[in-house]
């Protein structure tokens, strides 16, 4: 049931062509892996390649290198490409206001454009 509303949205929204190559951005919750389990069943439907990103905020010291280890074990596991990248949100600083939560969207963002 979820697999066909996800596969709506995505003809309804065009998010993906056959062939094209997905970036799943998998933070290790419960969401996220999710979302990574129905792109896997989705591989052979669309014809993509797929790859996972993860970037590990350095914030909650070893639970986020646990969040790590677990995102690279399953990707491992489902024989998905795996990049991983290391920020010191609490280091970064574009403005004195910005939040931790709105430095770690933009260092998020910026990994991911790369």
């Amino acid at each position: 049931m979820i697999l066909t509303q996800v596969q709506n949205t995505i003809a309804n929204k065009g998010l993906i062509k056959k062939g094209d190559r997905v970036l799943v951005c998998v933070s290790g919750g419960p969401d996220s892996i999710a979302l990574l389990h129905l792109m896997v069943d989705l591989r052979k439907h669309y014809d993509i390649e797929l790859a996972v990103a993860h970037l590990d905020h350095m914030l909650r010291g070893r639970q986020s290198a646990a969040d790590a280890n677990f995102v690279k074990r399953i990707t491992a596991k489902l024989g998905i490409p795996f990049v991983i990248e290391k920020k010191n949100v609490k280091k970064i600083a574009n403005s004195p206001k910005m939040s931790i939560e709105e430095r770690a969207r933009e260092a998020r963002y910026n990994f991911y454009q790369r």
